[in-house]
């Protein structure tokens, strides 16, 4: 049996800036590997119905790197480790392609840059 949700996309644009659509688009699962997806897609939030103001799941394509906040002190130092925590983010992940480092939580997923792991962030 297959699960009806609904997905938003988060493009990466040419000037490096990230932006979610506003359209939901129905999908019957969370594997990326079954999504036919555009390469400028750096995370699919996925929904459990159209009314939810959360997503019931994230997950990040095309990542590098995961950090937690000790990692991204020690690695980017103490404002970045700021800007993460004051978008409540506990973890960090650094998107292949755009260096950027995305705030992230625990729960979320990412599919590394080989494109074949699909993991949790605990």
């Amino acid at each position: 049996m297959t699960e009806k949700l609904y997905a938003r996309f988060a493009i990466a644009k040419p000037t490096g800036k990230v932006s979610l659509t506003r359209e939901f688009v129905e999908v019957s699962g969370t594997n990326i590997k079954d999504m036919a997806l555009p390469d400028n897609v750096v995370r699919v939030d996925f929904f459990a119905d159209l009314t939810a103001e959360q997503p019931a799941k994230r997950v990040f394509l095309g990542v590098d790197q995961v950090y937690n906040k000790s990692d991204i002190d020690h690695h980017y130092g103490e404002f970045f480790t700021h800007q993460i925590e004051e978008a409540g983010g506990s973890h960090a992940v650094l998107l292949a392609g755009l260096g950027k480092l995305v705030p992230a939580q625990i729960g979320d997923e990412f599919v590394h840059t080989d494109g074949l792991h699909q993991m949790a962030i605990a």
